[in-house]
């Protein structure tokens, strides 16, 4: 851990701070998701604070996620048709993220269990498994959203700075960041880290045209289908990078729970949906259905009856 005075000293205050506000006037509203909120500021200013020290710079992240996916990612994956189709639709959600210098790469991983997983520098991973249990192009755009979100916010790149900086490693040394993969995919991301990367994959998606249900949906989907993952997982093969997936869904209990508890997830994403529809200004929004059975992007066709109208 960091032991400089300094890093306690601003510590303190800012745990004072959110203890101040969790003492002060009660009233309906207020209730232990409100302080966890209050707490996951806290976290978060330590946090930025800490590692704007070690701050690494987009041309870096981006030469490691090349690295590390180069590592991981093997050339005999899933058929080409589903990797340039997921890569579609990122391509539209592109636009509507904030860092504009990273390049997005898409890698559709052979493994059973539905999950996605980002790497630093623009690599996302998404399993056969969640493309069998997605079934609209809008729940797609929901998983990459997600993910993408996390890189954009650099949640991602920060997870490896932190565990480079504390271990004394060397970004430029892949062999022992390929090491430290499954630990990584263990410890998860801090709870508001994944609560900003649904508010901001959620903004993303919608700015791109897509439902906002769709995450609702899949999340609730995933859910049900927890334990039947899991043990999927247990038997099927492995290899560098489902080794990495594996370590996410055995700790955690796959994509449902590897991002916080689902019903607390659907719960602020249903909350967010109207105020970020009203933002949006737009009428009407794309589910895409037919669009995902046939591997078509909604950029390229739009099929009857596959928009909702705006509430």
């Amino acid at each position: 851990m960091l032991r400089q005075p300094w890093f306690w000293l601003i510590f303190l205050v800012l745990a004072a701070c959110g203890a101040v506000v969790l003492l002060g006037d009660a009233d309906d509203s207020v209730n232990m998701s409100a302080a966890s909120e209050v707490w996951g500021d806290v976290l978060r200013d330590v946090d930025q604070f800490g590692l704007s020290l070690t701050r690494v710079s987009d041309v870096d992240e981006v030469t490691l996620g090349e690295k590390l996916a180069s590592e991981l990612i093997t050339a005999d994956g899933p058929d080409d048709r589903r990797t340039a189709y997921v890569t579609a639709v990122g391509r539209l959600l592109e636009p509507h993220l904030r860092r504009r210098h990273i390049p997005y790469t898409y890698h559709v991983v052979d493994w059973p269990e539905a999950n996605a997983m980002a790497l630093p520098g623009g690599q996302i991973l998404i399993t056969t498994g969640m493309l069998e249990l997605i079934e609209t192009e809008a729940e797609l755009a929901a998983v990459l959203g997600h993910e993408m979100a996390h890189i954009d916010l650099r949640h991602c790149i920060e997870r490896f700075q932190a565990a480079v900086h504390l271990q004394k490693l060397d970004l430029g040394t892949i062999g022992n960041l390929i090491d430290l993969l499954p630990a990584l995919a263990r410890q998860g991301y801090r709870k508001y880290q994944e609560a900003e990367a649904d508010a901001a994959g959620q903004r993303v998606t919608i700015a791109a045209g897509y439902d906002p249900r769709a995450a609702v949906e899949i999340l609730r989907r995933a859910a049900a289908r927890q334990p039947e993952d899991l043990e999927r997982g247990r038997t099927a093969a492995r290899n560098p990078v489902t080794e990495v997936l594996a370590a996410a869904g055995e700790a955690v209990g796959g994509y449902a729970a590897s991002h916080p508890d689902p019903s607390e997830r659907i719960a602020r994403l249903e909350h967010q949906e109207l105020r970020r529809r009203f933002w949006a200004g737009r009428r009407s929004f794309v589910i895409g259905r037919e669009n995902y059975r046939r591997g078509i992007t909604v950029a390229a066709e739009t099929f009857e009856g596959e928009t909702t109208d705006a509430r």
